[in-house]
């Protein structure tokens, strides 16, 4: 906003150092690291506080646009610590509310501020169309309205049903007026996924080798929860191997550490939809990328294969014991035998019996997530789709549907390799959410928010948008 009232700030040597800061990986990095110790030693009283003021406060009162956001928007939901969030022992991340009010506050007054202030100074951005809006609308009014009509709707299930639809929607809608989409970098999403899954990866090997806990979990989700959020991010690095020659093999090898990160946390359906996105990731590679990507690419798998096979050979028993869940050595443990099977049942059965609207967020069978207190978070049906039938009915299923053919179309009317390599990460998203239900859970929401800006945001790099949002109203 200062840039407006001071133009001549611009030519500063305190703007320029500021302005590389927030525009350079170095930025991306820094909220990564902040993400991981929060994690790690319960410091989110200190991150929150210094994020907002990083991430919010100093680039709406400075920078050209709002880009800055992306980054802790992206990583921030897995900074929450045991120490802080662990209903086992009564702990509770807001047991102080004065916080979470400051921190609304803070995000109101400043990014909301902000896009207020760019609506009405900058004429390029009211021409901005969200392309999605149709679908979100229908969408969104299936969330709030799940369950109508089947004797078992409340308030509870309205207000869980709205923050379901601005966990879904909201920084689509945002991101796409707050940020400079002319001048997006094309590899910006991918460093920014990158340094999450990294991150992610780092607290699993923490809790396995610093903690020596076989309990993968933290303040923010159990092993099904961070392995699923790190399917978001296992192609991320790929698409950078595509795009560098000297750096391919560095990326290549950040995907690999990534995919051993899923499979550390033991969680099947995340190590399946990982590999299946990790192996279509690296054939794009090898058919999009030069001949040093081909190389460096074909180096590092080799490489990887060769040490499984140093592994197995040397100290099998081990690696066994490490994968336990995913080889079978840790028990009997079927993913399709653990309850999984029953509650599909009773999810299809209560959609049958309530056609319409579903039944609502309250009535699945499985019991409620434990590191989530506030009983305002509902037990889940670990699928997405059954999930959809059950809790919101035909309506939601095909507002659903609709939802999702808008967004293949926004991403491949006009394929590039940026949007096929965002529409991966959704996708390795909706693959875990096969057996899971991590498409509505509340952090993963917001990756898939930005992902799909990102994709209107490069649509309208690559064109310029045939409507805008006046015409709604003209």
């Amino acid at each position: 906003m200062l840039l407006k009232f001071f133009p001549s700030l611009r030519e500063t040597l305190f703007y320029k150092v500021i302005r590389w800061f927030y525009y350079s990986y170095v930025y991306v990095a820094l909220i990564g690291v902040m993400t991981l110790l929060s994690c790690i030693f319960g410091l989110e009283m200190i991150d929150y506080y210094l994020v907002i003021a990083l991430g919010g406060v100093i680039p709406s009162l400075i920078l050209e646009d709002m880009t800055p956001t992306i980054a802790p928007l992206a990583m921030t939901y897995s900074s929450v610590s045991l120490i802080s969030n662990n209903a086992d022992e009564g702990r509770v991340l807001y047991s102080n509310f004065a916080h979470l009010y400051i921190h609304i506050a803070l995000i109101a007054v400043f990014v909301l501020g902000r896009f207020v202030f760019d609506m009405i100074t900058i004429k390029e951005r009211r021409r901005i169309y969200p392309s999605l809006l149709i679908g979100y609308i229908l969408f969104g009014a299936s969330l709030i309205f799940g369950g109508l009509m089947s004797g078992f709707y409340s308030k509870k299930n309205f207000v869980f049903g709205l923050v379901e639809m601005l966990s879904l929607s909201g920084c689509y809608f945002i991101l796409l007026y707050i940020i400079d989409w002319k001048k997006m970098k094309k590899n910006y999403f991918f460093y920014v996924m990158m340094t999450y899954g990294i991150v992610i990866a780092l607290e699993v090997l923490y809790i396995i080798f610093i903690k020596h806990s076989d309990d993968i979990t933290t303040g923010w989700g159990i092993r099904n929860n961070i392995a699923g959020q790190m399917c978001l991010c296992i192609c991320a690095p790929i698409y950078l191997a595509i795009t560098s020659k000297k750096l391919s093999w560095l990326y290549s090898l950040a995907s690999i550490f990534i995919l051993f990160g899923i499979g550390s946390t033991n969680s099947r359906g995340g190590a399946g939809a990982g590999l299946i996105m990790f192996v279509a990731g690296f054939a794009l590679l090898f058919i999009f990328g030069g001949m040093a990507q081909r190389i460096q690419g074909a180096a590092v798998i080799g490489a990887m294969f060769l040490t499984l096979v140093i592994l197995m050979v040397f100290i099998p028993n081990q690696l066994l014991e490490y994968f336990g869940r995913l080889t079978g050595v840790e028990g009997s443990y079927n993913i399709f035998k653990d309850g999984r099977m029953q509650i599909w049942k009773d999810g299809m059965a209560q959609f049958m019996a309530h056609l319409g609207f579903g039944v609502g967020w309250y009535e699945c069978t499985a019991g409620t997530a434990k590191n989530f207190s506030f009983h305002f978070i509902p037990p889940r049906y670990h699928n997405t789709y059954v999930q959809v039938l059950a809790s919101l009915g035909l309506f939601g299923a095909v507002t659903f549907i609709y939802h999702r053919y808008e967004v293949f179309k926004e991403a491949f009317a006009r394929p590039t390799k940026e949007k096929t390599f965002i529409m991966l990460s959704i996708i390795g998203l909706l693959l875990a959410a096969l057996v899971d239900c991590h498409f509505f859970n509340l952090g993963p929401g917001l990756n898939y928010t930005i992902a799909l800006a990102f994709i209107n945001g490069f649509n309208i790099q690559n064109a310029k948008p045939k409507r805008n949002i006046m015409s709604l109203v003209n």
